[in-house]
């Protein structure tokens, strides 16, 4: 993957191309809501791959808000996909403004996994960097490590293997319904907890999730 800097030059206002570059959008991975063609322009959320064919690798563009992809007129769209290509010195983007707000919006999208379009943890660990910037990185890193999933068991999480290539992004509101009966409670969901806890067959190791260690270790004296 290359730096962003190598390949584009950046300003507050414009992003424009340093070499020749192309992108492809796929229409399926975006809610129709996140994403509007018009003649001159594509405004989507700024998370974009282009490929830059002087380096024959791809670079990311992460920007945490909409943003306006310009069209150039090696452009071609129909109903499943939109293919850009930019020659050297072309503008990609152009912005009237840019909002300095954190965007809670894309932020909850984030942690509810449903950002269908990126499935990288880099690249959601710099969007929600860019977001919320203060944040220290351990806790980024902590829910992340949390989200990408076993598309086979969403119970196991791939940190333990480090194969995010087949991973499923499983969002912190959904977790508890794989997790332990701790973690159910600790997100007020009572039925996956007695679900957890009384009427599947009990694991035979208890679960390493860490808010599940935190509660067990808080709460030991009830036992």
């Amino acid at each position: 993957m290359l730096n962003v800097y190598e390949t584009f030059d950046i300003e507050k206002n414009t992003i424009k191309a340093k070499y020749k570059s192309s992108i492809k959008i796929i229409r399926d991975k975006y809610d129709e809501k996140m994403i509007k063609e018009t003649n001159n322009q594509v405004v989507l959320p700024g998370i974009l791959s282009f490929y830059i064919p002087h380096f024959d690798d791809f670079c990311q563009l992460v920007i945490p808000y909409q943003i306006n992809l310009i069209k150039s007129d090696q452009t071609e769209s129909d109903s499943k996909e939109i293919k850009i290509e930019y020659n050297k010195n072309d503008i990609i983007v152009k912005q009237k403004y840019v909002e300095d707000e954190v965007n809670i919006g894309l932020l909850n999208k984030i942690l509810r996994g449903q950002i269908k379009y990126v499935n990288d943890p880099k690249i959601l660990y710099n969007m929600i960097q860019n977001i919320i910037p203060n944040i220290e990185s351990i806790y980024i890193e902590s829910i992340l490590s949390n989200m990408f999933r076993s598309s086979k068991d969403y119970s196991k999480k791939v940190r333990t293997t480090g194969n995010y290539k087949n991973a499923t992004i499983v969002g912190v509101n959904n977790q508890p319904y794989y997790d332990s009966w701790e973690k159910s409670l600790a997100h007020e969901r009572i039925d996956k907890a007695l679900t957890h806890g009384l009427i599947k067959k009990p694991p035979s190791k208890k679960s390493k999730d860490p808010i599940s260690m935190i509660l067990r270790e808080n709460y030991k004296s009830f036992n």
